[in-house]
């Protein structure tokens, strides 16, 4: 498994999690105001849309987690960086 593999697979969360990416196409303007109001409850555009859709009752959604999974990428993105600069992995 490559670093970029690894990475790709802790931004989706548990191996256990099937993710596929979902695009949808707005204004400028519209998006710029989804992601002012997740700023304005301090959550990601992400856990914003997965709550709307929960609250829509769209089936299939319920043990969806809307966390942020930036932070444990950019932990193992690090991780792998500290591994190759130092010659191997740990």
């Amino acid at each position: 498994m490559t670093a970029r593999d690894q990475t790709t697979r802790a931004s989706r969360g548990p191996a256990t999690s099937q993710e596929v990416q979902l695009c949808v196409m707005v204004s400028s303007g519209g998006r710029d105001a989804i992601r002012a109001e997740a700023v304005r409850r301090g959550m990601t555009v992400r856990a914003l849309v997965l709550e709307a859709l929960r609250s829509a009752n769209v089936p299939g959604l319920e043990g969806e987690e809307g966390g942020d999974r930036r932070i444990a990428a950019a932990t193992l993105r690090a991780r792998v960086w500290r591994d190759y600069r130092d010659g191997g992995t740990r």
